[in-house]
C-alpha cells in the first residue's frame, strides 16, 4: 500500500490522449466528472491552482480516469509499489469463504381491527 503522504504522479498526458481518442472536450468531461473545465485542464497540464490540495486532485483525477476507462496503473506513476486497486484485485481472486445462512422464521402478524363508532360511518384502527 501507498505510504502515507505519498501521492501517485498523475500521467498527464494519458489523460489527454484518452480524452481526445474518445472524443470529447475539456468541457464535456468536465459535465461528466462534475468539474470545473479548468480542473479538467489542470489534471491534463500538471497545475494545481483550481484544486484544495494535492490529494484533491488526485482523487477527481481517479473519478476522471474512471470516466475515461482508464487503467489506475496507466494513468498513475506509483513509483516502486504497487497501486492500491491492484492489491484489492488480487484479493477478489481469492475464494470467498462459504457462508451459512439462517432464516428466521416469520411469526404472522397480528391482524388490524377495525370498529365502527356510533356515529356511523367512521372508523378507527387499532395500531
Amino acid at each position: 500500500m501507498n505510504k502515507p503522504g505519498k501521492l501517485p504522479e498523475i500521467r498527464k498526458e494519458v489523460f489527454t490522449k484518452a480524452r481526445e481518442s474518445l472524443g470529447l472536450s475539456t468541457k464535456e468531461l468536465s459535465g461528466m466528472a462534475c468539474l470545473s473545465v479548468r480542473q479538467i485542464e489542470q489534471i491534463e497540464n500538471g497545475e494545481t491552482s483550481t484544486f484544495y490540495g494535492p490529494q484533491v486532485k488526485v482523487t477527481a483525477a481517479k473519478k476522471v480516469a474512471g470516466l475515461l476507462k482508464l487503467k489506475e496503473e496507466d494513468a498513475f506513476d506509483f513509483g516502486e509499489e504497487a497501486p492500491p486497486a491492484k492489491i484489492i484485485a488480487e484479493k477478489e481472486l481469492e475464494p470467498p469463504v462459504a457462508q451459512k445462512v439462517v432464516k428466521a422464521e416469520k411469526e404472522p402478524a397480528p391482524e388490524k381491527k377495525i370498529q365502527a363508532t356510533a356515529s356511523g360511518g367512521d372508523t378507527q384502527s387499532s395500531c
